[in-house]
């Protein structure tokens, strides 16, 4: 290995306080690690917020507009000079194919390319799992943040690199700060406890697994943190991970601190309700999260910040991440349904949470730090046994103009059906890679909805299982929720969507409404 090396890091950072702490704790330990004398180009959702916040970066550009004339001259600069292209970490894996096809570039331009500490999601499209498939086998190594992702990725049939599943790169955050400066600058308003809370506006990434009335959710949640302070003497801190200041053109998603000011105007005591006054950096917000005695949250980032630190905590279940973070550390009782809320389920689980002991045993997330290490061992393992072949950026630099003109093609064909590549903050559009012989550019009759949540894969298969695969074998809504061993509202959701794919048809009898398979794989 070289003691001078480029490295050029692909990802989504720059949009909140939980990418920041992936990148931050990745860059740390690249320098402190792998190499002092280390040169980092940057790949970002929110490439300014990059530079902005990371001095030590060499060049930044952005990751989904990469192919732009006005950014794609620095960004093959970078592919020339570097030794390695490190995509991760985060829910990469999860049908935005622009990002694929940046990987395959830096494939194509001879440089050692890795995902490391991903996240992978279900993906339901042929047009989707085909490319992403190919794009993955092409890897020089794979690592992943949890053993689903592992799951997800071999049943997609990426087999061409081993898979290893590690931790999140956030687990490697440098010690926090002091936060008794931080809270005091925050208000405390003398109450016996201090308790975070974060939540989210809904991220359509995350709309096959689940979906909610926003207004009720919010509604719900001030009603929680009314609960809190009258029946525990507590103070709020809200927790904003995602400001308006790291705004793109694109970006249309509610941030973080609108949904505060929205919580904010059901609070009955106003004075114990505070917002933080800035968006803290990563360290700093570890430092704040060890003066509170319960976090109620929704981004995995505040979860996983705090996890190490003891702190009892609450999670709202938006998302795979949530489930398999929650799971990881034994504490997946601790999660909240999104589609089946209820004041009184949370605030049951809050004061078992506050009652718990067993947060004071951190053997599980030191585990999981030591896991999050080996992402490291992988990376200097490639840097050791991969040698980039510069000499293929210019054998094929001529079959550039093929990339751009596909992703141009595909902008080009989403905006006539009516669905803007940039309709939300992280495009999840699909891209088609450069294909060679008789293999098409792009087809877009292989565009469709994408992701098929767990649920609806458990739900499908325990139906398989069991042999409910005729009319005469229909099974009702109670013994399908039964066979799914999942909660009632998720089981509807699921039969719901199997019913929207075709793969479910309902047998009505004597008013009574019975569900079978017609459909034997999704």
């Amino acid at each position: 290995m070289k003691d001078e090396l480029t490295i050029t890091i692909a990802n989504w950072a720059g949009v909140n306080t939980g990418d920041d702490a992936i990148f931050s704790s990745l860059l740390n330990v690249l320098k402190s690690a792998v190499s002092s004398k280390l040169t980092v180009y940057v790949l970002a959702d929110n490439e300014k917020e990059i530079q902005r916040k990371f001095h030590s970066v060499a060049g930044t550009a952005p990751i989904f507009e990469y192919y732009k004339p006005q950014h794609l001259p620095r960004v093959l600069g970078f592919l020339r000079r570097s030794d390695l292209v490190i995509y991760g970490g985060g829910d990469l894996i999860n049908g935005d194919l622009c990002s694929m096809s940046f990987l395959r570039l830096a494939k194509l331009m001879g440089v050692p390319v890795m995902c490391c500490s991903v996240g992978a999601l279900p993906l339901q499209s042929s047009f989707q799992r085909f490319f992403t498939r190919r794009a993955l086998n092409c890897m020089d190594a794979i690592t992943v943040r949890d053993e689903s992702s592992k799951d997800r990725l071999q049943a997609l049939g990426v087999d061409k690199v081993p898979i290893q599943a590690t931790a999140d790169l956030a687990f490697l955050l440098l010690p926090k700060l002091d936060g008794n400066r931080l809270l005091e600058n925050n208000g405390h308003s003398g109450a016996s406890m201090t308790i975070g809370v974060n939540v989210r506006s809904q991220d359509e990434m995350y709309y096959f697994y689940s979906t909610w009335d926003e207004d009720k959710f919010l509604d719900t949640v001030a009603s929680v943190c009314n609960r809190i302070i009258s029946d525990l003497d507590a103070h709020i801190v809200f927790l904003p991970m995602e400001t308006c200041e790291r705004k793109k053109y694109y970006h249309t998603q509610v941030f973080d601190e609108t949904i505060g000011h929205r919580i904010l105007g059901n609070i009955e005591r106003k004075d114990r309700f505070s917002m933080l006054a800035r968006e803290y950096t990563p360290d700093e917000l570890k430092g704040l999260l060890s003066h509170m005695d319960l976090l109620i949250a929704m981004r995995l980032h505040t979860l996983l910040i705090a996890s190490d630190q003891g702190i009892p905590m609450v999670a709202f279940d938006y998302a795979p991440k949530l489930h398999s973070f929650m799971s990881q550390i034994g504490r997946e009782d601790f999660l909240v349904d999104t589609t089946d809320l209820s004041e009184e389920g949370i605030m049951e689980k809050v004061r078992t949470a506050l009652q718990d002991e067993g947060w004071r045993d951190k053997e599980r997330v030191r585990s999981l730090c030591k896991r999050s290490q080996e992402n490291v061992d992988v990376i200097k393992d490639v840097l050791e046994t991969k040698e980039a072949d510069h000499r293929k950026f210019y054998t094929h630099l001529p079959l550039v103009p093929l990339f751009v003109a596909s992703n141009y093609a595909i902008d080009l064909v989403l905006a006539v059906k009516g669905r803007s590549a940039r309709k939300t903050k992280r495009r999840r559009r699909p891209f088609s890679p450069v294909s060679t012989g008789s293999e098409k550019l792009f087809n877009p009759s292989l565009i469709q909805p994408f992701m098929v949540s767990p649920q609806v894969e458990k739900l499908f298969n325990s139906l398989k299982s069991a042999g409910i695969v005729s009319e005469d074998k229909a099974v009702s809504a109670e013994k399908a929720t039964s066979l799914s061993k999942l909660p009632k509202a998720q089981c509807m959701n699921a039969l719901a969507e199997l019913e929207k794919m075709g793969a479910v048809k309902k047998r009505k009898k004597n008013n009574a409404v019975d569900y079978y398979l017609v459909k034997t794989a999704l």
